[in-house]
């Protein structure tokens, strides 16, 4: 697994993306962060990498416009769409992009691996990369999925659906390996935190995934 584009859509600070930006030393990676004081800290550690990370200071979801996202001033990982710690945080709108417009805009044609941590937005990004996703544009996607679905009513089913009618499989993510699985009503335990979605007809992929 050799990624060219690497997208990190809820890039917060920029440790995921510095991560891939070591990992994957021939890759151009795409980070994303809407939260103005987040997106500072995002900068200053995407400097370190020569441009080959590049620090967008807007957000991925369905359409081109602004989003209005709760901020946690003591924890920037908790910023998200949905209302999670009741009475706590502020509200302020933040960019954002569809990601196929972004690709477009870019000259992008495929994105390798999709990292996309959001905080309840996750179906919303997803619905922005339509296109790329009908046209098999991307390929290794990992997305997170836990008790901000409840509030936002995309559940795990409709990961499921969305993605397997693109042709992908899907798995839970474990510290060493992938699950990869038919979902089943038990799965929907609001639990997550990480899910992974590969090409059906990635064997190879699926297999390094799976620990074989």
């Amino acid at each position: 697994l050799r990624p060219k584009v690497v997208f990190d859509v809820g890039a917060n600070v920029g440790d995921w993306s510095a991560y891939a930006a070591t990992a994957f030393p021939d890759a151009a990676i795409h980070a994303f962060e809407p939260v103005p004081d987040t997106h500072r800290a995002l900068a200053r550690s995407a400097a370190s990498f020569a441009g080959r990370l590049k620090a967008n200071a807007f957000g991925l979801s369905d359409r081109d416009g602004s989003l209005s996202l709760r901020v946690m001033e003591d924890d920037s990982t908790l910023s998200s769409v949905v209302a999670l710690h009741e009475g706590q945080g502020r509200n302020i709108d933040c960019a954002m992009r569809s990601g196929d417009a972004y690709m477009a805009e870019q000259g992008i044609d495929r994105i390798d691996l999709l990292k996309i941590d959001v905080e309840g937005a996750e179906h919303l990004v997803l619905q922005g990369l339509a296109g790329a996703l009908a046209g098999g544009r991307i390929g290794v996607i990992q997305f997170e999925y836990g008790q901000a679905n409840i509030v936002t009513r995309f559940l795990l089913r409709d990961f499921h659906l969305l993605l397997e009618s693109h042709g992908y499989s899907v798995g839970k993510l474990y510290p060493n390996r992938v699950d990869f699985r038919r979902y089943r009503f038990e799965h929907e335990d609001f639990i997550g935190p990480n899910f992974v979605a590969v090409p059906s007809d990635a064997a190879g992929v699926k297999e390094l995934l799976m620990g074989r």
